[in-house]
């Protein structure tokens, strides 16, 4: 900025500081229903002509049926100016998604994910700054050409309850974030 204060006396003196921003965006798709691979559905980055940021996907419900496995991808992008970390992302279950803890893979637990105890909120801290490879969950800072992210995956079974059920909806949101070192950081 090239904003300029005048001092009012002879001995006045300033320094400028320039905020930096700190802006996580998470996207979430679905990639798979039971055994099928989704593939249309990968958001793409866009920048719009008037400098917003813009994800590009279909958001066209997937038809599923009682007891069918759905699996979501959840994209945790870094539109700042700041390295940071999510450390937590939180995935809250409508009552027609039971969160899957018997399958064969342990796919869920390798993702972190922990469900509470109304079986409704699914939180992981698996992108979280890690002390031995401080790099590895590091999301990059937005340098308006490399927009870096950083994938997660949840599996949940399809449990409708009644003919009212029948469009599920399935919302997921960083709860936590820190900067470089770790630092509680505000999005």
């Amino acid at each position: 900025s090239t904003y300029f204060y005048k001092g009012q006396e002879d001995d006045d003196d300033f320094e400028k500081l320039i905020l930096q921003e700190f802006d996580l965006a998470l996207r979430k798709f679905i990639t798979g229903v039971n055994d099928k691979e989704v593939t249309n559905r990968y958001p793409v980055f866009k920048i719009d002509e008037n400098g917003n940021y813009v994800y590009e996907h279909t958001k066209e419900p997937v038809d599923v049926m009682n007891g069918d496995i759905v699996t979501y991808t959840i994209r945790v992008y870094n539109e700042g100016k700041v390295d940071g970390y999510a450390s937590s992302v939180t995935d809250y279950l409508p009552p027609q998604l039971e969160f899957v803890v018997d399958d064969d893979e342990n796919f869920n637990a390798k993702y972190g994910w922990q469900i509470d105890s109304s079986l409704r909120k699914a939180t992981t801290t698996i992108l979280k700054r890690d002390d031995i490879d401080p790099e590895a969950n590091l999301l990059k800072a937005f340098d308006d050409k490399t927009l870096d992210y950083k994938e997660l995956k949840i599996k949940c079974r399809v449990k409708s309850t009644s003919d009212l059920d029948k469009v599920i909806t399935n919302i997921a949101e960083i709860t936590a974030y820190t900067d470089k070192d770790g630092n509680v950081i505000v999005d």
